[in-house]
This record gives C-alpha cells, sequence and structure tokens, in this order.
C-alpha cells in the first residue's frame, strides 16, 4: 500500500508526470483550473491524487460522463495506491456507492454531483470538484458548472474548481469561469507524448455505404458496410488468410484489406460501432462458423447495457496466459474517452456516432446515427497508441474526413431539456438560460421542456405574488444552515411565469427523468410502491419490442429461462430495490405525501384504490400513462392511426397485437425520415377511465365560437389535450362575448374573402370601384375600400349586422352595397356621382357606363357615336379625363384616346381611309367635329 504522496514522488510513467508541478501550483482554494490534455496523458489518473494531496483539507470529487468510466477510473487510481476501491479513493454512481469515511477522492457521475448540489450546496467536507472530460459536452456537466459557480458566489468562496478537457475549445470556458470568478483562472496545458500513431483510411466498397434505408422506411447502418467492418477484422486479426474465404462476401473494386505485416501491431483490436445492434451484428459474423471467433480469437463487447462486472472484465490487463490469444473488442462510443482497454494496439473505426436528437415540435426524442466528428475520430484513434505504437483504420476515406464536423454539438443543443429545466427551476433559476451556461439552450426546446412539465404537473402557472411583509434578507446576510430535506434557493427567484409545484421538487429529488419519477411518486400509492418500482425500471429500460406490445412482452420476460433474460430480470430487481429506496428517501423527507391521491383522481366509483385490485397489465399501462401523459393516444375513427395527446400522429408496427386498440398508453416512440406520423415502438392498452385519470393535466373543457357555411356556431368541446372526447355545436353564438364572435368571422373574411362571404351585387361592385377610385385620386375623406382596409374596419362596418349573426343569421345576409354605403363621407358623399359618375351621356343623347376597374375610367362607343365631340370629358372633378375605347361599326376596336381633339385632327383620317370602304353604309365624314353623332348607319337609295 502507498500513500497519496508516495503515489506522486514515484508515478507511472504518463505524459501528465513533467505537468505535475504545474498543475499543484494551480491547486489553490477557491481558484479555477483549466487543463487541456489529450487521451492517453493520464490527467484521470495522477491529477485527482495530486489535488486530493495538496488541498488536505477535504474529498475532491471527480466527475466522469459515464458510470463504467467511474469504476475504471477509481479502480485504477486504487490499484496504483496498492489498496481495494472504497479506501482512499471510491466511487458513486446511480444505485451504487462505494466509499468509507476514509476516502479522500470520489469518482462520481454528473447526475450525482447535481443530485447533492440540490441537497446540500454548501458541500461540506470537499475541498474541490474535477470536471473531468469536459469536452464531451454532456447537459448535466454543463449543468454541474453552472451550479458550482453559483455556489461559488455565495456558499464556497474556497471551493476549488478544476475543468479538464482533451478537445476543447480552451478560450471559451476559461472566458466563462472568468466572467463568474473574482479570483485567478489558470490554464495548463499537457503535449501528448504518446507512441507513435499510423493513421490508414479504408472506405467501403461502393454499395456498403455507411447509411442507407434499412426497413419501413427508416435511416440506419446498412448490413453491407457491417460486414465489410467485419472483413476487415478479419483480415487485421487473422493474416496470411483468404478473406473471401473466411467471410463469403468478397471484397469488390479496388477495395484492399490491410493485413498484419510485421509491423508490431501484434495486440488486441479495438472496434467502434454506433450502437448494440451492430455490435451485435458484427460479433454474430465474426463468430459464425469459420470466424475469427472459432479460431483461437476472443470477441468480447463493451457497452452500457452491460452489468458493471461484465464490463469490468473487459478493461481488467488479462493473465499471461489469456494474453496469449488476441482479443477483438467491439465497443460504442463509451471507450472514446477516460477508459483504457488494455492490451490494444489496433483501432478499427467506423466513423459511425448514434446521438441523440430531439423534435421539439412533437415533443418526440430520438437516437439518430451520424458521421462521428473529427474530435470524435481523433479520440478513437488515441485508444491504439496509449501503451504501445499502434495504427488506426479508418473505415472511409480522406475526402469525407475532411467534410465531417470539427467537434459533436453539445447535449443542450439536441436533447431534451424537461430535467434541466426542471433541475433549474428548483435550484431558483427562472430558465435554463439564466444560468452561466457555455452555449445557450435553443428556445423551441426551452417551450417544449415547459409544457412537458406543465403536463407532468411539476410546473403551475405563476400567480402574481403579493407585496412582501418583511424586509429583504441583506446581500451580506449569512449562508443558511441546512438540514436534509430543506430545499434551498442560491438565486433569488425571478418572474418566469412559472412555478415549480411540490410534486415539481419531489420529482428533481429522484435520481430519475421527470417522467418516470413521476410514474413512480403518483403511481405508488395507487398500485403500490413494489410494482410501480418494477413498473418504472421496465420503462426505463425501453427494451426492443418488434410488435410494440410492452405487456406481452413482460409477461414473456419474467416466465422466460434465457440466459440473457435471467440477466435482464436481475438487473431490473437491483433498480426496483434502489428506486423503493429512493421513493422512501423521499418520503422521509416530506417531499411526498403518504397519499399522493391528489395528484391522480381516479374516476368516480373505481374501487381498484386497493392495491391488489389492479391486474398487472393494467397497472403496467396506469404507470406508462402517468410516465408520458402526452402520448396518451386514441384510435382516429375508421383508421389504424392514433392521435396523441399531444397532437402528435402515430402508427403501430404492422401485425402489432395492439392494433383495434381504442386507448394506448405509449412509453417510446421515434420518427422515420420525414414521416409526419411517428412510429410507437412500445405501448401498452389502457381504457378511457384511466387514460383521463393519468392525463387529468391534460384535460380541459373549452368553448369557442366557429363559422360553419357561413354561419356562427358555439362549440364546446370536452378533450384530453389534442384529442376530442366529446364535441357539442349549437347554431348562433348569443352567449358569446361579441368581440370574439367578431373575430371569427374577421378570420373568416380574411382566410375566404370578402368577395366570397358577402352578397356582391353589380351594384355593389360598380360602387366599390368608384369609391376606390376616388381614394386614389382625390384622396381624404373618401376611405380606402380595398379588402384590408375593409377587414381593418370590420368592426365598424359589421356592428349593425351582430345581433343577427350571433342568433344564427348568415353572413351571405349582410349586403356589400350596404356596408360601402354606411362608409362613404358626409357631407361629401352627396358628390358621389358628380364626381364619379356610374355613367355619361354621350353625343347621341344616350347613357354609356363608365368602366372603374382599371387604373383609367373607360367609355366604349363606336367612332359615329362620338361625332361633335370636340374635347374629351373629365371626371373626379377634372383631375382625369375619361378613356374613349373607339369602335368600328361591327364593335372591334379602331382607336384608344384620352384626347378627343388630337384624335380628330389626324389618327381619325387613317381609319377613316381604311374602314369607309368596308363600312360603306355608314358615315365617314371629312368634318367629325361638326357632323352629326348617329347610331344607325345610312339608308340605301332604292
Amino acid at each position: 500500500m502507498r500513500t497519496l504522496e508516495e503515489l506522486l514522488a514515484s508515478p507511472p510513467s504518463l505524459p501528465v508526470v513533467e505537468a505535475l508541478d504545474r498543475v499543484r501550483a494551480c491547486a489553490i482554494p477557491g481558484d479555477a483550473t483549466v487543463i487541456s490534455a489529450p487521451a492517453g496523458t493520464g490527467k484521470t489518473t495522477l491529477v485527482p491524487p495530486l489535488l486530493a494531496a495538496t488541498l488536505t483539507r477535504g474529498r475532491v470529487i471527480v466527475t466522469q460522463p459515464r458510470r463504467v468510466a467511474v469504476r475504471a477510473a477509481a479502480k485504477r487510481i486504487a490499484d496504483l495506491l496498492g489498496e481495494p476501491v472504497g479506501v482512499t479513493v471510491g466511487y458513486a454512481i446511480r444505485g451504487e456507492t462505494v466509499t468509507s469515511a476514509h476516502t479522500r477522492i470520489e469518482m462520481v457521475t454528473p447526475g450525482i454531483l447535481l443530485r447533492r448540489l440540490h441537497a446540500n450546496p454548501e458541500l461540506p467536507n470537499v475541498s474541490a470538484i474535477m470536471l473531468d472530460e469536459f469536452h464531451e459536452r454532456s447537459l448535466d456537466t454543463d449543468l454541474a458548472l453552472a451550479f458550482l459557480l453559483d455556489v461559488r458566489d455565495t456558499l464556497r468562496e474556497d471551493l476549488s474548481l478544476i475543468v479538464t478537457s482533451a478537445t476543447l475549445d480552451e478560450e471559451s470556458i476559461v472566458d466563462l469561469l472568468r466572467s463568474r470568478i473574482d479570483t485567478n483562472v489558470h490554464t495548463v496545458n499537457i503535449s501528448a507524448q504518446t507512441f507513435p500513431l499510423d493513421v490508414s483510411y479504408m472506405a467501403p466498397p461502393r454499395g456498403a455505404e455507411p447509411l442507407g434505408t434499412v426497413g419501413s422506411g427508416r435511416i440506419g447502418v446498412q448490413r453491407e458496410f457491417l460486414a465489410h467492418v467485419a472483413r476487415v477484422i478479419e483480415s487485421v486479426a487473422s493474416p496470411g488468410r483468404d478473406t473471401e474465404e473466411e467471410v463469403g462476401n468478397p471484397p469488390s473494386g479496388n477495395e484492399t484489406i490491410p493485413r498484419e505485416s510485421g509491423s508490431g501491431h501484434a495486440g488486441d483490436i479495438l472496434v467502434f460501432l454506433p450502437g448494440l445492434r451492430e455490435i451485435d451484428d458484427v460479433h454474430g459474423m465474426l463468430t459464425a462458423p469459420g470466424g475469427i471467433g472459432t479460431r483461437g480469437v476472443d470477441v468480447v463487447t463493451l457497452h452500457g447495457a452491460l452489468s458493471g462486472p461484465q464490463q469490468d472484465a473487459v478493461l481488467v490487463p488479462r493473465s499471461a496466459k489469456e494474453s496469449g490469444r488476441r482479443r477483438v473488442v467491439l465497443a460504442t462510443s463509451i471507450t472514446e474517452t477516460s477508459l483504457t482497454v488494455p492490451g490494444v494496439s489496433t483501432v478499427i473505426d467506423s466513423g459511425l456516432s448514434r446521438q441523440p436528437r430531439f423534435d421539439a415540435a412533437r415533443g418526440v426524442s430520438r437516437l439518430v446515427t451520424v458521421m462521428a466528428s473529427q474530435a470524435s475520430c481523433h479520440q478513437r484513434s488515441g485508444r491504439a497508441a496509449r501503451l504501445c505504437p499502434g495504427r488506426a483504420i479508418r473505415l472511409f476515406d480522406q475526402v469525407e474526413w475532411s467534410r465531417r464536423p470539427s467537434h459533436t454539438l453539445p447535449e443542450i443543443a439536441v436533447v431534451d431539456l424537461s430535467d434541466a429545466c426542471l433541475q433549474s427551476a428548483v435550484w431558483g433559476a427562472p430558465t435554463l438560460n439564466d444560468l452561466s451556461m457555455l452555449d445557450a439552450a435553443p428556445l423551441g426546446h426551452l417551450r417544449a421542456a415547459t409544457d412537458h412539465l406543465l403536463s407532468l404537473g411539476a410546473l403551475e402557472s405563476e400567480v402574481p405574488p403579493s407585496p412582501p411583509t418583511e424586509p429583504a434578507v441583506p446581500a451580506d446576510a449569512p449562508a443558511l444552515s441546512l438540514t436534509d430535506g430543506e430545499s434551498v434557493m442560491l438565486r433569488t427567484p425571478r418572474a418566469s411565469g412559472f412555478t415549480v409545484t411540490r410534486l415539481g421538487r419531489a420529482l428533481a429529488s429522484i435520481a430519475l427523468d421527470p417522467s418516470l419519477a413521476r410514474a413512480l411518486i403518483c403511481a405508488a400509492p395507487i398500485i403500490g410502491i413494489k410494482a410501480a418500482a418494477a413498473h418504472v425500471c421496465l420503462i426505463e429500460e425501453s427494451p426492443r419490442v418488434a410488435d410494440a406490445d410492452l405487456a406481452t412482452y413482460a409477461r414473456r420476460l419474467f416466465r422466460s429461462s434465457h440466459p440473457g433474460d435471467r440477466s435482464l430480470r436481475e438487473r431490473l430487481r437491483q433498480s426496483e430495490r434502489r428506486l423503493r429506496h429512493q421513493w422512501s428517501v423521499a418520503m422521509s423527507r416530506g417531499f411526498i405525501d403518504e397519499d399522493e391521491r391528489a395528484h391522480i383522481p381516479l374516476a368516480n366509483g373505481d374501487t381498484r384504490a386497493d392495491h391488489g385490485r389492479w391486474s398487472r397489465d393494467d397497472a403496467l399501462a396506469f404507470t406508462v400513462g402517468l410516465a408520458h401523459p402526452e402520448w396518451i393516444a386514441r384510435r382516429r375513427p375508421g383508421s389504424s392511426s392514433y392521435v396523441l395527446a399531444n397532437g402528435l400522429g402515430a402508427q403501430l408496427p404492422e401485425l402489432s397485437p395492439l392494433e383495434g386498440s381504442e386507448w394506448l398508453a405509449i412509453c417510446a416512440l421515434d420518427r422515420t425520415g420525414n414521416s409526419s406520423h411517428a412510429r410507437i415502438r412500445l405501448a401498452v392498452a389502457i381504457d378511457q377511465a384511466d387514460a383521463l385519470a393519468v392525463a387529468r393535466p391534460l384535460e380541459r373543457e373549452s368553448t369557442e365560437v366557429v363559422l360553419v357555411n357561413g354561419r356562427l356556431k358555439t362549440k364546446r368541446t370536452h378533450a384530453l389535450g389534442a384529442i376530442e372526447l366529446t364535441t357539442q355545436e349549437t347554431a348562433g353564438a348569443s352567449g358569446i362575448d361579441e368581440a370574439q364572435a367578431l373575430a371569427v368571422i374577421v378570420d373568416a373574411l380574411a382566410a375566404d374573402g370578402l368577395s366570397r362571404s358577402l352578397t356582391w351585387t353589380q351594384a355593389a361592385t360598380s360602387l366599390r370601384h368608384r369609391m376606390d377610385a376616388l381614394h386614389r385620386f382625390v384622396g381624404a375623406p373618401w376611405p380606402d375600400v380595398s379588402d384590408e382596409a375593409l377587414l381593418a374596419r370590420a368592426a365598424e362596418w359589421l356592428a349593425p349586422y351582430m345581433l343577427h349573426l350571433r342568433e344564427g343569421s348568415a353572413l351571405s345576409a349582410v349586403a356589400a352595397v350596404d356596408v360601402l354605403r354606411s362608409m362613404l363621407p358626409w357631407p361629401q358623399a352627396s358628390h358621389l356621382d358628380e364626381l364619379a359618375p356610374e355613367s355619361i351621356v354621350i353625343p347621341t343623347g344616350q347613357s354609356r357606363t363608365i368602366d372603374w376597374t382599371g387604373d383609367h375610367p373607360i367609355v366604349t362607343l363606336r367612332v359615329q357615336q362620338a361625332f361633335g365631340w370636340t374635347q374629351t370629358p373629365t371626371v373626379l372633378g377634372g383631375r382625369r379625363p375619361l378613356v374613349l375605347h373607339l369602335t368600328d361599326p361591327a364593335g372591334r376596336p379602331v382607336a384608344v384616346t384620352s384626347d378627343l381633339a388630337s384624335f380628330w385632327a389626324g389618327p381619325y383620317h387613317d381609319v377613316r381611309a381604311q374602314l369607309r370602304g368596308r363600312y360603306p353604309k355608314h358615315p365617314w365624314p371629312e368634318d367629325p367635329l361638326t357632323a352629326q353623332p348617329t347610331n344607325r348607319a345610312r339608308k340605301c337609295p332604292r
């Protein structure tokens, strides 16, 4: 056994050793330090012991973004000290704590640190917090840093903060720290003195591209690409053998499989794949008859779904006897950072990553497969040269490399923010963006999170506060003394429109997603804590069920003797015990009433308040509904699709046993491509009474006015979110506020157009054009009668009709001509016919209608009817001349003029010369100014 000081005096040979003195100089109470160091330098191994040895008055807490990294980092340091985990070095993850009174260094997940900050933000007996692998930008880590900055401002000015990163832009985090910390913010850069690394590229052949359509229109990893991955692994792991024979899937094109050729890379192979399905597929290919798994090569897997002991078995150095067998480790991105997989000298990188994406418009989270960023690929490649010279084979080409994003998007930009928003609200911040975050949260995601928390009953609309009756607490008041269960806000709450409910604080106290925490808390007093915890654990597991029938899967799981099912059952039982303990703690701290049924009122007369009266399927459905009330769904009439309470449409997989169920409680959804419908992945049939009970915050009754076929109707709706339960329509809107009814009419007029909604006679149309001309050419006080202007004054001209319209009269009964007349200005209205006459008397004594529809008033007549008209008539008080459309005797146009004098003097003679022979019976005098106007042809001599 060694002390921390002895370890630091004789450390393992790691690149970080040369920087330990610089880090020690920065380890000052209250200061902050940013350490930039590439993967493999040993910062996770030696910086925490250095901090604990230098800052002797308290524990050093180190966060790791993944549970497997927490355990591995604690065991690595404990091994160097020659003692078991839990003495000097311990760890805490969800459901497991291994520490003692002697523990100086504690590895934790960011979620554990957040819960501790909520429980006791003073962090007693803690001297330093080290946020390791900050470059991964997990939301919990970002949130923890924001909370810690608040803690330093108010309670713990002596708390040291250390942020470490392998690829983070150092300036951004330093600027954030300096904006909040008055004392020094130090930076330490550690160079990567790792072993040589040979990087090569090997793209798949044509037809084996990584991503493509894989079943039911979903974009996923193609099996042809996974076969390419397996061929490369076979080639590297079995030099000298014919790859085509091994895999049975010959390469095509110019594909060249890299082979071992005395290069010295004879160690284990670490293969990065995006997810569990791809790991299973490649594992099956490698362990099939004739594969390397049957020829002396161990093929193992490493991913988050494995138990702790299973993960540890891959990370523990093998014995001399075991190390004689080569090993292929198929892993997800959990091995990108912090973890050292012993014996690895070759990395094969698929170049793919599975990342969460949140659709704020639909409230659905899903995992998508994307091209890994350059930073991630660098991290992966570095795994090969941690312990010896290595090589990395990237299964894409260099052109594609250049197109990849430099860094992975931070979680705050792509995930559901419900939990983070609830935690920030309990902390006392109005919104997530009011905290000191490195990146702002998208506003759409914040709105979706708020709506979700409202549906859970975790938030409620804020009531304007009463004036304070006590003086405000002075800024220099001493820090509060904290006790178990006490909730302390480090920030002065500011109006955000919502407040955290008692239930919301209870949800935040349990290490679960808010949806699942609500299900646990609210189901426990109704179906029993044992059943509630068991069902919540199953929902959280989110198993892959092809037909989406969770109830049938659960029954099959608990009867199965398959080793995998037995392992899953044991994991579920462990999680169940953990949740039951957390529920008990929440009860003891007063977060939860002994009877929480007030949150979930059952249907009248329901006698199942006794736990034993619930069937397993009904209890499961009830719990699922409590977890996701916004996903309660009802089948559309005459359709196989469903509408969810949040308005989203969804469909079950084909041939699902749930088809035909009227109501569903859904606990897993995803979207396929650009489909407007979501795909239901897990659901349980639920009856309507239970559906209404679990989604009570979404139930509403509304009364609205609608316009149906031009008539006002009152529509009364009883709905569960977007699901209409009952609808009743009555004629008229006499019981509705007139302003509301008027708004409905105006909206309808705007949508359908005034010409379709009102009754427009020829007289009304003519009057509108004349008034329009007066407005354009004369101006005030003649009103604008465009559609926009009429809609703007709708309240004025509709007023005389509103009584009848609200009683159910048709909108078409409103005569447009009367509307226009009501808008004529007084006393100028008496000059309407003088300024904009409807017609004009032509030289023959007849009346001709003036066409006011265009930019100019127009009169059409024959040339012979205009004889004797020496000057062009004017309108609009002499402001505009009439435009005369002159025609031949057959009515065909021959001239357009607004200057008759000029026409008679010139163009008329050309017209006369052309037409007098064609129309000899009609007069074509040489002097039209003195000629008699006529409507008729001359009589032919007999």
